[in-house]
């Protein structure tokens, strides 16, 4: 399961990907930190992918809540009358 939930978030992901590649801003740098100390240091693709990956996985398990509670809303009122 987990290396089709990983196909369906690379088929969403690819396309900015390969956006930021056409635009040649793949290897841009992004640290956070101040001074010499450096807590996370992100390419922008790194960046992107992380980001675009958690909407795509909270959108998919959105879908699978609402799916649920409707089913289950229908199922279990339908008893009570």
């Amino acid at each position: 399961m987990y290396i089709h939930l990983k196909n369906l978030i690379d088929f969403f992901i690819e396309p900015f990907v390969e956006f930021i590649k056409d635009l040649g801003i793949e290897d841009t740098t992004i640290s956070i930190g101040f001074g010499s100390v450096t807590w996370f240091q992100f390419t922008l693709i790194d960046l992107v992918s992380f980001v675009l990956g958690f909407i795509v996985l909270f959108l998919f398990y959105k879908l699978i809540y609402v799916l649920l509670k409707s089913f289950l809303g229908l199922f279990f009122r339908g008893w009570s009358k």
